[in-house]
């Protein structure tokens, strides 16, 4: 099936966000009222599975949380195959209070910075998807650091850290798990 820019983006999110919804407000360590759910820590990354129902594959997503030492989230990311797609797309949940017409970015390394579309905002954040086309996703795997910017109400640009380690192990997993 071949899926338009925006539908594509539109799929990523739907499927994406309502995969991670859990694991993204706890830490890296298995929900305890989800019997079904496997988490395998690869570094600074992890991969939740679960079974959705008794008539579908299990779904597997790559995600990493940042939260300040309040427990707060600033930042999570977490990467997936859309049903009914043959690419990988990540998500970006940003913290509220942003200047949305600014957008956010996303720097790997030293490498040119990648845009990314805030697409809504609601009580939990604001979610930016990302396509993790053969060039991106080359970048993740090499890359060691990264970096997603996005300015606040006063005008201040924000960096959060974001850790490549144990992505591409995490990224190997969850298109093993689809196959």
């Amino acid at each position: 099936m071949r899926l338009t820019m925006k539908k594509f983006f539109i799929a990523a999110s739907l499927t994406l966000v309502s995969l991670p919804l859990q694991s993204q407000d706890q830490t890296n360590t298995p929900p305890g009222d989800q019997p079904n759910a496997e988490i395998l820590q690869f570094k600074d990354w992890a991969v939740r599975c679960a079974q959705r129902d008794t008539e579908t594959k299990r779904s597997c997503v790559l995600f990493q949380r940042i939260a300040l030492d309040s427990g707060q989230t600033v930042l999570s990311v977490t990467a997936a195959y859309p049903a009914d797609s043959d690419e990988a797309a990540a998500v970006f949940r940003l913290p509220l209070g942003i200047f949305l017409p600014a957008g956010a970015a996303m720097q790997v390394d030293d490498s040119e910075q990648i845009n990314l579309v805030i697409q809504r905002c609601d009580q939990r954040g604001c979610w930016a998807s990302l396509k993790l086309d053969e060039k991106t996703l080359g970048l993740f795997k090499k890359g060691r650091q990264g970096r997603v910017g996005f300015n606040n109400t006063a005008g201040k640009t924000i960096a959060v850290p974001l850790s490549l380690k144990g992505f591409t192990a995490g990224f190997n997993q969850i298109s093993k798990d689809r196959k």
